[in-house]
């Protein structure tokens, strides 16, 4: 086996820094299924001009040898740059479950991820302003104190398959809304199999015990004098990829199951059992283009169907192109469209656009800027409305001022159509600063608002956070610092 060690220093920084930011607000998260409390490599940034002119003449050095040695043999076009951080949702954004999977496709095991035990404690301090998020309650605020946990182990069999196991917890304890008061807790696996030199398996199942927060998504209204709404989200699935990324073509299949149960406030009616295939032919004409033509069927099967039928079929086929141009910098754009035929004749189909956008790109060493967008569906169980067209665009910035102090900033805008009821209007954005007091204890300071306007004035609403955080991020047995970049004797990629 022949490896290849680069040191990657101020890129994984940044992944951290924004891995933390979105443990801040994940209890907003939730309402997707799922806990956003990531953890990524931590190591020294140098600060000097002569470090920084030395980091960009290592970027293109990487660059020249991006074609021959630094693709990844066995997955698909990559949706980011090997040393850019993540594309992903800020933690606050106020997204249904199907735009969240739509930028954050399930990805089973992080094979780019250093192996090892990744723990992190989290403790917040917050002031909210209408934390109840309804018309007319900017004048009421609150105080509450989260305590987040995060356990990830990641390792190797064989030297071959990755593997990851995780568990996350999360609470928050307000001072007068106790209604409020939220617990979420989840817990997961996920295996990639380098099966052989043309076949790629990965395998990935999680259940999560969690609450909807109300006026997140435009599923539930506001003037409803009750606790969130708790559910339990139980998640399976697995996807083949046949090909390398040097093959001219790559054909990838899955599958993904999702039931979904709500266990108070008569939210029987939500309950639902989501089936989905999916199908995918990428053609590489590059190491660093490549067109794709993808194709999805979700089953949805509500279980207790009230006052209609809700079931339905959605299909989905889309084209695009993914595009590296340097080691820095991925685009990715897709577009299609969705259609949405329900069993039940009294409901009318939907068909509508489909698309997504990503765009990932890392100046220098010190700064990271994400853009990106998605409309698709979310399910809605309103009878004057049982779809809900759904789009998002957001940009997010990190930099990083000195080798400790660095920075963030986030604008999210989500417009949700609920076919002849009402139109929201959502702009969510913040700021934070975080320093590391030491290289496995952080120091964080944000501001978030939250938007809503709506068709419907008693669905408007205006929301703000201020947090203060400490993270600890102990390092116990972990390759933190090193990306190990394998060449093709192994099988393995970054990605």
């Amino acid at each position: 086996m022949t490896e290849l060690v680069v040191k990657a220093r101020s890129p994984l920084r940044i992944r951290a820094a924004i891995g933390f930011f979105r443990g801040l607000s994940v209890s907003v998260l939730i309402v997707g299924g799922g806990l956003s409390t990531g953890l990524s490599a931590d190591t020294n940034l140098e600060s000097t001009p002569s470090a920084e002119t030395n980091g960009q003449q290592r970027l293109e050095e990487l660059d020249t040898e991006y074609d021959t040695r630094y693709v990844d043999q066995l997955t698909l076009p990559r949706v980011v740059a090997p040393l850019a951080s993540s594309v992903s949702l800020e933690a606050t954004a106020p997204a249904g479950r199907n735009t969240q999977d739509n930028i954050n496709p399930p990805r089973g095991a992080n094979v780019q991820a250093n192996t090892g035990f990744f723990p992190s404690l989290t403790i917040s301090a917050n002031r909210r302003s209408n934390p109840a998020r309804v018309a007319g309650g900017e004048d009421d605020t609150d105080n509450s104190v989260r305590f987040g946990l995060d356990l990830r182990y990641r390792g190797l069999v064989n030297d071959r398959h990755i593997y990851e196991l995780n568990a996350s917890a999360l609470s928050e304890s307000f001072d007068t809304f106790t209604s409020l008061d939220s617990d979420n807790n989840q817990i997961g696996a996920a295996i990639t199999l380098d099966m052989s030199e043309k076949l790629k398996t990965d395998l990935y199942a999680s259940y999560a015990d969690l609450e909807d927060i109300r006026g997140i998504t435009a599923t539930r209204d506001l003037d409803i004098d009750e606790p969130n709404d708790k559910f339990t989200d139980k998640t399976v699935g697995g996807r083949i990829t046949l090909g390398r990324r040097t093959n001219p073509i790559q054909i990838l299949l899955g599958v993904n199951h999702s039931d979904i149960d709500f266990t108070n406030n008569d939210q029987g009616q939500r309950d639902r059992v989501d089936g989905r295939i999916f199908a995918g032919l990428y053609l590489n004409l590059s190491p660093k283009t490549s067109f794709f033509l993808k194709g999805a069927q979700t089953d949805v099967d509500y279980k207790e169907n009230i006052s209609g039928e809700f079931d339905s079929d959605n299909n989905e086929i889309v084209f695009g192109v993914g595009w590296e141009p340097s080691f820095s910098t991925s685009v990715l754009l897709q577009a299609g469209s969705i259609e949405k035929s329900f069993k039940d004749s009294n409901f009318e189909d939907q068909d509508g656009d489909s698309y997504l956008g990503k765009f990932t790109w890392l100046p220098s060493r010190f700064t990271s800027l994400n853009l990106y967008m998605s409309q698709t569906f979310e399910e809605s169980i309103n009878l004057n409305s049982p779809v809900i067209e759904s789009a998002l665009s957001g940009i997010n910035l990190t930099h990083s001022f000195t080798e400790a102090f660095r920075g963030q900033l986030y604008l999210n805008y989500i417009e949700d159509n609920l076919v002849n009821v009402r139109q929201d209007e959502i702009a969510d954005y913040g700021v934070g600063v975080f320093y590391d007091i030491k290289r496995w204890l952080r120091l964080g300071a944000t501001w978030a608002r939250t938007e809503r306007n709506s068709t419907d004035p008693i669905e408007d609403y205006d929301s703000d956070l201020f947090s203060l955080t400490l993270t600890l991020k102990p390092k116990i047995n972990n390759t933190f610092g090193d990306y190990n970049i394998h060449t093709r004797e192994d099988l393995r990629g970054i990605e």
